[in-house]
């Protein structure tokens, strides 16, 4: 678990290192998406301390105490800045997707989305239009990035499945068990 501070500026350092701008409340989303994702891959929390369900979606109240001077404005990137050594590839990796997959999405778009997903509903009261301001259970923020995994593995094996019905692939009879049976079946293919 990375303390907050030094994740946010390892998550707007990277982000401006692709060319990605981030103000405040984008942050917000990319650290929620992050900490989501490294939940459900490792069963591990990413970041210390809890998201809160506010108004405009997940907010980490650390990292909205951090970095709130900078209003709706782009945070500017740390100047020679290193990634701390203890910064583990799979957390490397999580932010480098999260990245790809968001980064260049809108705040606004973010908080809409965020709206959309069940952590966040969860503290929403759709009678008053309210949203509660407390904390969003980590076993709901795994159970909804888990379910996101398996949609994206789902779409990713379709995808493949799809390309493979375009190309035409031809499928192995089950008889063939062995080498020889395949060198038979090969040879008796007629094109």
């Amino acid at each position: 678990m990375i303390e907050s501070g030094i994740f946010s500026e390892i998550l707007v350092a990277q982000a401006a290192q692709k060319g990605i701008k981030v103000c405040p409340m984008k942050l917000q989303k990319l650290a929620y998406y992050c900490h989501g994702y490294h939940l459900s891959v490792t069963g591990e929390p990413l970041v210390a301390g809890e998201f809160q369900a506010w108004p405009y979606g997940p907010v980490h109240p650390d990292i909205y105490q951090q970095y709130k001077q900078f209003g709706n404005s782009a945070i500017p990137a740390p100047t020679e800045w290193r990634m701390p050594p203890n910064i583990s590839e799979t957390i490397i990796g999580i932010i480098n997707f999260v990245l790809e997959e968001f980064g260049r999405l809108g705040a606004w778009t973010l908080s809409q989305k965020t709206h959309k997903e069940s952590p966040w509903l969860a503290h929403y009261d759709s009678t008053t239009q309210t949203v509660d301001g407390r904390f969003i259970a980590e076993s709901s923020i795994s159970c909804y990035f888990t379910g996101e995994l398996v949609n994206a593995q789902d779409k990713e094996l379709a995808m493949i499945m799809d390309s493979a019905e375009e190309t035409n692939v031809v499928s192995m009879p089950p008889s063939i068990s062995s080498a020889e049976d395949f060198s038979n079946w090969i040879d008796n293919i007629e094109v």
